[in-house]
């Protein structure tokens, strides 16, 4: 009879941690099933701020882009025109070209919450393998872009602006008496420009193809956080 008992003691104490283990396993499955949906949570609220910093980012640098192209199509004008005779170029279109040259833009993106994401723990919450990829290609892509645009302001700043505010009146008024329009037909004049235009095709047409590359880091990005928005 002892030995009865102490069996149905042994199997009752054993009936209780079995009990409490499963309610332990339950506890810790609720509450990494309430931290998988907070997790997820946070990640959607993510994405979606980054699909809208890069709805923002496409439309911002596709203006960047045309206004890049305008200037360089203006430049082209202009350079056609080489050599250039004073006495026979239709000097009014001339001015009008070099007007339409010569401005800096640049591409601001806003970049605060995807580098906040990459730079953060929060980065593991993104759980698509190709927008990770994306994520962590955006900055370095961007600064190899960006230094073909800082590349054209410099020159500018440096070289070209200088050079106008030395030869040439402001607007570009060659009715100014003041002017010495034979400078339009020198070698230096020339190399300004051919200058100017190179360094605006580096911006949009170079070999490495920046400009490609980051519209379509910025398109997969648009596209990936859409899907998971």
């Amino acid at each position: 009879m002892r030995a009865n008992k102490v069996s149905k003691y042994f199997t009752y104490a054993i009936g209780e941690i079995v009990l409490v283990v499963i309610g332990i396993l339950i506890a810790l499955q609720i509450n990494n099933w309430n931290e998988n949906r907070k997790n997820k949570i946070k990640e959607r609220n993510i994405i979606s701020e980054i699909h809208q910093e890069f709805i923002n980012n496409k439309k911002q640098l596709a203006f960047i882009k045309s206004m890049h192209q305008y200037h360089l199509d203006q430049v082209n004008k202009v350079v056609n025109l080489f050599p250039i005779d004073v006495t026979k170029t239709n000097l009014d279109s001339l001015s009008s070209f070099m007007l339409e040259s010569f401005a800096d833009w640049t591409f601001e993106p806003t970049q605060g919450r995807i580098k906040w994401l990459v730079n953060s723990t929060n980065f593991d919450l993104i759980q698509n393998e190709e927008l990770r990829d994306a994520f962590l290609l955006w900055e370095p892509t961007f600064e190899y872009y960006h230094e073909d645009e800082q590349h054209a302001i410099e020159f500018n700043r440096q070289s070209l602006y200088p050079y106008m505010r030395k030869h040439f009146s402001r607007g570009i008024n060659f009715e100014d008496d003041r002017m010495d329009l034979s400078v339009l037909e020198s070698i230096e004049f020339e190399q300004m420009m051919h200058t100017r235009r190179a360094r605006l095709r580096a911006i949009l047409e170079n070999h490495t193809n920046e400009l490609q590359r980051l519209e379509a880091i910025i398109e997969i990005i648009i596209d990936l956080t859409k899907r998971n928005d």
